[in-house]
């Protein structure tokens, strides 16, 4: 039998990423209890715990790695502690049960109550760049929301020394079949929204606002070009089918024509307004923007939504056109 004694030597013995079996019972932290009885695998990493249901081991060990370095940059920007919990269920139907959710269809992870659920097919088809995305964006909601219901202190300089190790699989770069591109190419990786995220402004927030602090962050380190991670907006845009307006929460909803789009939307006004005015900012208005209209919000930044508007839609010409290269 596995005892809580067994489970705490073999993680301090761990020297990096490490995996335990074990049973997912009282030992584990409270986003991960009363998940599975059996079959279960656990992989520590310096900051993550993930854990299996009859998953493979050397899956566990890379997601615990990804997960560490995502939770660096998630709580470089919200400026929160980040301890990602990561459960990766044997099949689509038991991530559905544990969501609480309806349908995950083109969906590789999501986000809820406290830790990442990763659906384990659509996610093996992630090229690693899109994994990292994937995993950054998550817990930037989970990160996110726990800021909501209280503002941690700042966090203190991380050790140089406490950088976790990063472990790649070679040929883990797969095509997928869903909508909003992750990075380009042969191995070409895609992700679709998750579905838990667009039944409308969570906190009296847009949903543009949400999504797109997540995705700010998601892809702030992964190298990705504009043209690459928003290729579906930019050949909107080339063809002079500029946005109008910034995104309403309906244009979130599964199935929406231009869902993609959409998404990449809401990033280059997140990141626009990082760039402008600094990331703590951009932090600052998410939280602001709870239970207020989003005017009113932005007047500390002496914006309003038609100003916003204004410089986004000049922002995402200049990004993603020749023409705004010229001009």
């Amino acid at each position: 039998m596995v005892t809580r004694r067994t489970l705490l030597a073999a993680a301090l013995a761990c020297p990096a990423i490490c995996t335990v079996a074990g049973s997912a019972g009282r030992r584990l932290p409270p986003e991960a209890r009363g998940v599975w009885e059996s079959g279960v695998t656990l992989a520590y990493g310096p900051r993550s715990l993930v854990v299996g249901h009859h998953a493979e081991a050397a899956l566990l060990r890379d997601l615990a790695s990804r997960a560490d370095t995502a939770a660096l940059t998630v709580s470089t920007v919200l400026r929160r502690a980040v301890r990602p919990v990561v459960l990766v269920p044997r099949t689509t139907a038991e991530a559905v049960a544990l969501a609480g959710t309806g349908s995950v269809d083109g969906l590789a992870a999501l986000a809820s109550a406290g830790r990442v659920i990763v659906l384990p097919d659509a996610f093996a088809r992630l090229t690693p760049v899109g994994r990292d995305v994937v995993l950054a964006h998550e817990l930037t909601h989970v990160a996110a929301a726990a800021g909501d219901a209280a503002r941690a202190p700042e966090l203190t300089p991380l050790a140089a020394g406490d950088a976790p190790r990063v472990v790649a699989e070679a040929g883990d770069a797969v095509r997928a079949p869903e909508p909003a591109r992750i990075s380009a190419g042969a191995g070409d990786a895609v992700r679709a929204p998750e579905l838990t995220r667009v039944a409308g402004g969570v906190g009296g927030r847009p949903v543009w606002l949400r999504e797109g602090l997540a995705d700010y962050v998601g892809y702030l380190r992964s190298g990705l070009p504009t043209r690459v991670a928003a290729a579906e907006l930019a050949a909107e845009a080339r063809a002079g089918r500029l946005p109008a307006a910034l995104p309403a929460d309906a244009d979130f909803a599964p199935g929406a024509p231009r869902l993609a789009q959409v998404y990449q939307e809401a990033w280059l006004a997140s990141r626009l307004i990082a760039i402008r005015y600094g990331t703590q900012a951009l932090v600052d208005l998410y939280y602001r923007a709870a239970g207020k209209d989003l005017g009113q919000a932005l007047a500390s930044l002496g914006l309003s939504v038609p100003t916003l508007t204004a410089h986004w839609r000049e922002y995402v010409r200049n990004e993603l056109t020749d023409m705004g290269e010229s001009g």
